[in-house]
C-alpha cells in the first residue's frame, strides 16, 4: 500500500506510543528521566507513574498529521481521538476527513476497534514489520516537546497543549523545506476531506464503555462530549487560587528560605525545582512565582507567573500595608517581593508592545519607592520616548534630570533631537563623554547579547548592553536620531 500511495487521505496511519522520558509527578508537573523507563502500550496500565502518551494520525502521502497528548492515568478512547482528528470544526484545522484506508498497528487493534472503522467506511490494514511504522515522527514530535518544554518554568499537561501550535508550525510550515499542510491540500482527490459526521452517530459504530479487555486503551467514552481538546485539564498548584488557602506566616517564611536557596543554585532545573517547592509550602511566596518567571522563556508564561506574584504579594501584605507604606516600599524587607512582580510584569508588558500598561506601572513603582532602589525611572525614561510621549519625557527630566548617568544622558539626548533643542549636540557630547561603548550598540554595529551582564561599573560596556537593551528601539523609531548618533559619535572620536 505504501508504494501506492498517490494522494492525500488515501492512507493514513494511526499511532500511540507512551513516552520512555517523561511521566507525570504528583504536583501535575512532568519529569524528564534520561534513562529509557521500561514501558509501552502493552504495559502501560500495570506502571505506577502517570506516563505520557502520544496519539498520532499521520497522512502517509504528505506527513501532514494530527496529535494529542494524555497521561496514562488518563487515556484519550481511540475513537474519541479518531473523531476529533477528522472532525473540521476543530481549532487545529489544518488536518481533517475520512481516509480511505487506516493503518493500525496489531498492538492497539482491538477487535471493536477495526469493525466500527470498517462499519464506517474505512479499510482496515496492520502495518507488517517492514512497513514504514512512522515511529520516526514519535521520536521527532518528542524531541520537539522536550525544547518547548524546555522554554517553560509550567512543564504541565495543559502546558503540553499549548504548546501544539508551535510543534504543527516547526513540523508542517517549517521556514525552509516542504510546506506539508499545503501538499496535503493541494492532493486531496474528488470528494475529499470526507466528512466524519456527529459524534452521537459516529459512537454508535463502536463498543459500549466498559466492554474493553482490562488494560487496554479504551474504544471511545461515554459523553459526546469528550473529545481530547475538551477533557477536564490536570489541576497543579498554579491552578489554585491562591486566597483559598489559608495563609501562615510561618509556611511563608519557609518558602522564601527555599526561594534564598534557589537563587544559589547552579543549573535551571534545580532552581526550578526549589522554587516548586517553596510553592507547595506556601502559596503565598511571590518571589517563587517571580522566580519562575525569571528562568521561563515563554512570555505569556512570565505573564501569567508575575501576575500570580502580585496576587500572593498583596494578599500576604494586605491592604492596610499598602495605605502604610507608601514612598518607603523597598525599605521593607517584606515589599520587596511584591515590587519584583510588579517591576516583571510592567517589563512583560512593554515587551508585548503594550506601552501605556507597562508605563502605568512604572510610575506606579516610582509612587510605591520614590527611592527608585530598582532603578524605574531609567526603564520609564526608554518606554516614554518610545512612546513618543515627550511632553511627559519634559517632566520627568524637570524631576531626575541631574543624573548624570548613561542611562539618563542618552535618553536626554535623544529627546533634545527630537523636540529640536538647541542643546542637543552638547547634551550627546555629554552623552559620549559619560559612556562611549553605547552608540555602536544603538546603530547596530555590535549584537546586544542574549544572556545580559549582571552587574556594571560606571562608563563600563556592559552599562552600555544594559542601556541599549532598553533603548535601542526608542532610538530605532527615529532614522534621523541614528544618522546624527553616528555623525556625532565620528567627530567625537576624531574620524574623519
Amino acid at each position: 500500500m505504501s508504494g501506492h500511495i498517490v494522494c492525500s487521505n488515501q492512507l493514513q496511519q494511526l499511532l500511540v506510543s507512551v513516552s520512555k522520558h517523561f511521566y507525570l509527578q504528583k504536583n501535575g508537573l512532568f519529569k524528564y528521566q534520561e534513562k529509557p523507563l521500561q514501558v509501552s502500550t502493552a504495559n502501560v496500565w500495570k506502571s505506577k507513574k502517570r506516563h505520557l502518551v502520544y496519539y498520532v494520525l499521520l497522512d502517509r502521502f504528505s506527513g501532514n498529521f494530527f496529535y494529542e497528548v494524555a497521561v496514562s492515568s488518563s487515556l484519550i478512547p481511540l475513537a474519541d481521538f479518531l473523531h476529533y482528528a477528522w472532525c473540521a470544526e476543530k481549532e487545529d484545522d489544518h488536518f481533517h476527513g475520512m481516509p480511505e484506508v487506516i493503518s493500525v498497528p496489531k498492538l492497539i487493534s482491538l477487535p471493536g476497534l477495526s469493525a466500527g472503522l470498517r462499519g464506517l467506511g474505512v479499510e482496515v490494514i496492520h502495518p507488517s514489520s517492514g512497513f514504514a511504522s512512522g515511529i520516526h515522527i514519535i521520536k521527532e514530535l518528542e524531541d520537539n516537546i522536550a525544547f518547548y518544554l524546555g522554554q517553560l518554568s509550567i512543564q504541565s499537561l495543559e502546558a503540553l497543549r499549548r504548546l501544539k501550535k508551535k510543534v504543527y508550525r516547526y513540523k508542517l510550515q517549517p521556514y525552509s523545506g516542504e510546506d506539508k499542510i499545503l501538499k496535503w491540500r493541494e492532493n486531496l482527490p474528488q470528494g475529499h476531506p470526507r466528512a466524519v459526521g456527529p459524534y452521537h452517530e459516529f459512537k454508535q459504530y463502536f463498543p459500549e464503555p466498559g466492554e474493553e479487555t482490562p488494560g487496554s486503551l479504551m474504544l471511545r467514552s461515554e459523553s459526546p462530549q469528550q473529545y481530547p481538546a475538551e477533557r477536564p485539564p490536570l489541576r497543579t498548584f498554579f491552578d489554585e487560587p491562591i486566597s483559598d488557602v489559608k495563609y501562615d506566616p510561618e509556611k511563608l517564611d519557609k518558602a522564601q528560605d527555599y526561594v534564598f536557596e534557589a537563587w544559589n543554585k547552579d543549573y535551571r532545573q534545580d532552581l526550578i525545582g526549589m522554587a516548586c517547592k517553596a510553592l507547595s509550602i506556601s502559596l503565598y511566596c511571590a518571589d517563587a512565582y517571580n522566580l519562575l518567571a525569571w528562568e521561563s522563556r515563554d512570555l505569556q508564561e512570565k505573564l501569567f507567573l508575575f501576575k500570580k506574584g502580585i496576587t500572593a504579594a498583596e494578599l500576604s501584605l494586605g491592604e492596610l500595608f499598602f495605605w502604610e507604606n507608601e514612598g518607603n516600599f523597598w525599605n521593607v524587607i517584606e515589599a520587596r517581593p511584591y515590587m519584583r512582580s510588579l517591576e516583571g510584569l510592567a517589563r512583560c508588558y512593554w515587551e508585548m508592545g503594550d506601552l501605556e500598561q507597562a508605563i502605568e506601572l512604572f510610575y506606579e513603582l516610582l509612587r510605591l519607592n520614590p527611592g527608585d532602589n530598582q532603578g524605574i525611572r531609567y526603564l520609564l525614561a526608554c518606554s516614554l520616548l518610545e512612546g513618543g510621549r515627550d511632553a511627559e519625557f519634559a517632566e520627568f527630566i524637570e524631576e531626575h534630570g541631574d543624573e548624570a548617568s548613561c542611562f539618563m544622558v542618552y535618553s536626554e539626548a535623544l529627546w533634545a533631537f527630537r523636540t529640536g533643542d538647541p542643546w542637543k549636540d552638547g547634551r550627546l557630547r555629554e552623552a559620549l563623554a559619560e559612556n562611549s561603548y553605547v552608540p555602536p550598540y544603538l546603530l547596530g554595529e555590535k549584537w546586544v547579547p542574549y544572556r545580559l551582564p549582571a552587574s556594571y561599573s560606571h562608563g563600563s560596556e556592559e552599562e552600555a548592553v544594559l542601556y541599549a537593551k532598553e533603548a535601542r528601539a526608542a532610538w530605532k523609531n527615529n532614522a534621523e536620531a541614528l544618522v546624527w548618533l553616528k555623525e556625532m559619535t565620528a567627530a567625537f572620536n576624531g574620524e574623519p
